[in-house]
């Protein structure tokens, strides 16, 4: 599994996940709130796993449809 995504994305993946978990675990504890937002908690840890890994998917998918060929760090640098 290749890493396809930046740092700065990946740390605001990771932000933007826990912050949704968080979000999540405030509604469960709160016993007057009668949705239990589970989709947004599995979006949150989906998101926390894809910043710590630095691999998306939904990314793969659309270079691999698209015929996208990503060089690897070291042709960038040894061009022979």
């Amino acid at each position: 599994m290749k890493q396809n995504i930046g740092i700065c994305d990946a740390l605001i993946r990771i932000t933007i996940g826990f912050v949704l978990l968080a979000w999540t675990g405030s509604k469960c504890a709160n016993r007057h709130t009668r949705d239990f937002p589970l989709i947004a908690g599995l979006i949150g840890a989906l998101k926390v796993a894809e910043g710590i890994t630095r691999f998306c998917p939904v990314i793969y998918l659309v270079q691999k449809q698209k015929g996208y060929k990503q060089e690897s760090p070291n042709e960038a640098v040894n061009p022979s």
